[in-house]
């Protein structure tokens, strides 16, 4: 299998209210879970460890308090810093697996399809190529070592009420693609790396004699089923898809176009969460089950799709839409500060404030998917003590 195996990458840690983010890329987008996370409570035990005792609101002075001592052998010694005690982790008690499913949030990724997602110099620089690595890993750098290594986004670790939890473990994930068409890829279903990896390929949905290369020419798609066209299937019924390579621009496959109607994924979407609710597939659903979308685009939504109805709509009935915004490649693609505007827009109408824009390399577009997961996670409360799954371990598990 694909993604799994790789080393855990930490999620942030806090030393008297001082974030300090693993990578460098993700504190801007850290910075904005603060309050969401409520670090403020932190750091104000962290001031009141540093009063010394007996002396109400005085500051410790901590230069007077650790004089350097008369032996010369000790002045070489750092203070050391009292800092505030962690969290207390809550203690875990035997959860019925029934219980944890039903508890877990559904996030279902609306993912941009578009032509001008193809856009690039070939693998792994394509928009598409970029959110693949960045939600799945890169199949062929399987190692931390490896040139090329991306760590998933959903197998990384965060912070749960104190315990620390890998993603993927604690909520299902689907995948649906979205250009003048839609097609749901994956439906919800636990540990779905290797299902997003797999459908997201080019490879896979390039077949003779209509496709030889995918980035090379003007290939056309085979798209694939998982029960029927993988030597190995999936649990899960899962569908290869790929944008459409359109002729008639200076780069190959973008065509010359829109064809990004953002408004008609989004309502696909919809239907497929009230379709879900009526059939969840066996696996347990209540009615307080959480969902939430993340939308990623690279922006320019064609004109006559209104996105911003259906986003406002979803938030009223409690499920927020966290929006990824890709940089736009090609000649004429809209400048990265209009993209920016359009796709704050549409995360102040999702309830979630403003977009994550980016545009450098996929280990920091999967941070930004990491952060967008974890805010997920933390504010609608996934109990941390339900863990049913162990994908890094298990993989896929079996069908309920």
């Amino acid at each position: 299998m694909t993604g799994r195996g790789h080393g855990r990458g930490k999620g942030f840690a806090v030393a008297c209210g001082v974030p300090a983010p693993i990578r460098a890329t993700a504190a801007h987008a850290l910075a904005r879970l603060l309050p969401v996370l409520g670090l403020s409570l932190g750091l104000a035990a962290c001031y009141e460890s540093h009063l010394r005792p007996g002396e109400g609101d005085e500051p410790f002075d901590f230069l007077r308090r650790f004089e350097p001592p008369a032996d010369p052998a000790l002045e070489r010694l750092e203070p050391v810093v009292p800092t505030a005690p962690p969290p207390e982790a809550v203690v875990c008690a035997a959860r019925p697996a029934e219980q944890c499913v039903a508890a877990f949030p559904r996030v279902m990724i609306v993912m941009d399809a578009s032509s001008s997602m193809l856009a690039g110099d070939g693998p792994g620089d394509t928009n598409w190529d970029k959110a693949r690595l960045a939600l799945a890993g890169n199949p062929t750098a399987s190692d931390s070592f490896d040139p090329g290594f991306v760590q998933p986004a959903f197998e990384r670790e965060i912070e749960v009420q104190g315990n620390r939890v890998t993603m993927e473990d604690v909520f299902h994930l689907g995948l649906l693609a979205f250009n003048n068409d839609t097609a749901l890829m994956l439906q919800y279903a636990p540990c779905a790396s290797d299902n997003i990896q797999w459908a997201m390929d080019p490879y896979v949905s390039c077949e003779p004699p209509l496709c030889t290369d995918p980035y090379s020419g003007m290939p056309v798609w085979t798209f694939k089923n998982s029960d029927v066209d993988r030597e190995a299937p999936f649990v899960q019924t899962t569908h290869s898809y790929m944008p459409p390579c359109n002729g008639g621009a200076a780069e190959r496959c973008v065509g010359s176009s829109y064809n990004t109607h953002t408004e008609q994924g989004l309502l696909a979407a919809v239907q497929n969460i009230t379709d879900y609710r009526e059939d969840s597939g066996g696996f347990e659903l209540t009615p307080s089950t959480p969902f939430a979308l993340i939308l990623i685009t690279d922006g320019a939504t064609s004109p006559g799709s209104l996105p911003v109805p259906v986003l406002e709509g979803l938030f009223a009935k409690g499920i927020r839409t966290f929006v990824i915004g890709l940089a736009p490649k090609g000649s004429g693609a809209p400048s990265t500060e209009s993209s920016r505007e359009e796709l704050d827009a549409y995360a102040r109408a999702g309830g979630t404030g403003s977009a994550a824009l980016i545009e450098p390399d996929e280990a920091e577009i999967a941070d930004a998917f990491a952060d967008a997961v974890a805010r997920i996670i933390v504010e609608i409360g996934t109990d941390p003590c339900c863990l049913p799954n162990d994908c890094s371990r298990d993989g896929e598990p079996p069908a309920p």
